[in-house]
């Protein structure tokens, strides 16, 4: 007899259990999605306040004035273009050198030097 109403109180309190673990559970994931959603609004406020802080700031550098940054372009007043000629193999050509030589053409190298001024 006694063993009945123990069962009966255990099955109780284990309903209870498993109400209160399921509306716990249920808490829960609601304060999870809210704040989900608390931290998802402050990223959305925190871009729009720096989308807010970049044009003033572009602003603020557009009315002082001030040049854009360009692209510069190398300056080569620095460097000097030489032409020279490559010198024959002997000074003395000979028969058989000189027929070749007279078809082959002349050859010329560019060297692009750099010079302090």
């Amino acid at each position: 007899m006694y063993t009945y109403h123990l069962n009966k109180l255990a099955q109780k309190f284990a309903e209870i259990r498993r109400q209160d673990m399921a509306n716990a559970q249920r808490k829960l994931a609601q304060s999870r999605d809210c704040i989900a959603h608390i931290e998802n609004q402050k990223m959305v406020l925190e871009q729009k306040s720096q989308e807010e802080v970049n044009e003033l700031f572009s602003a603020a550098i557009g009315s002082t004035g001030a040049p854009k940054k360009t692209s510069t372009k190398p300056d080569y007043s620095k460097y000097r273009i030489v032409k020279r000629s490559k010198s024959s193999k002997s000074s003395t050509p000979t028969s058989s050198s000189s027929s070749s030589s007279s078809s082959s053409p002349t050859y010329s190298t560019l060297f692009i030097l750099f010079h302090d001024f």
